[in-house]
């Protein structure tokens, strides 16, 4: 299922977080798969477990599988092989799809054009400048593709990173789906980001 010049995502076991990188296969041999992945700095090592997901006849499947091999030629580059059968994985609303290399920002607060993180159909991470507290709630805006999305979100994790720069894990509170809230616009966000990635690393863009 997997083809030379296929796009594909990456799952790295992290905690409670579960973030879609985008790569794509650049080569295959006697079933070990040679992939390029987008973002030069993900934590992968020889021997890892991971997940990868991938598009199958109009179906999101996902495959256990483990990195035999990392190498920096300049880009990053993974050999893996597939350890198990792939599966039906249409249950992703708890997936976070990468967006560190597409350059959307989000408002949180009073701050604006805060660099987005990642997104899932129920939350997203940003980093910013200012402080706030473990549990509170900030109003906060996401722009994609010419439309606005603007809700209330709580702040569920807090990472200090270098140069006073904060990152925010957030989850959106309002169980209202109006057109112009945010968890709607989460959803096109997410699904939109994926099907970009997909066709940007398989080269058809």
């Amino acid at each position: 299922m997997l083809s030379m010049d296929g796009g594909f995502f990456l799952h790295i076991p992290n905690g409670s977080k579960r973030i879609l990188h985008p790569a794509t296969i650049v080569g295959t041999e006697d079933e070990i798969h040679t992939a390029e992945l987008e973002e030069p700095d993900l934590p992968v090592a020889d021997g890892q477990e991971v997940l990868i997901f991938y598009d199958f006849r109009r179906e999101f499947m996902q495959q256990p599988a483990c990195i035999r091999r990392v190498t920096h030629d300049p880009k990053l580059i993974i050999e893996f092989e597939t350890t198990g059968e792939p599966v039906s994985a249409e249950s992703r609303q708890h997936f976070r799809v990468s967006a560190v290399m597409t350059g959307l920002t989000a408002t949180l607060g009073s701050e604006n054009a805060c660099p987005l993180l990642d997104v899932s159909r129920t939350g997203f991470s940003v980093v910013a400048r200012q402080s706030y507290d473990l549990g509170s709630f900030v109003n906060a805006a996401l722009r994609h593709e010419n439309h606005q999305y603007r809700d209330r979100v709580c702040v569920q994790s807090i990472r200090d990173l270098s140069r006073g720069r904060i990152r925010y894990g957030l989850h959106c509170v309002d169980k209202n789906r109006h057109a112009g809230g945010t968890p709607k616009g989460l959803h096109q966000i997410s699904v939109s980001l994926e099907r970009e990635q997909l066709r940007r690393v398989a080269g058809t863009r």
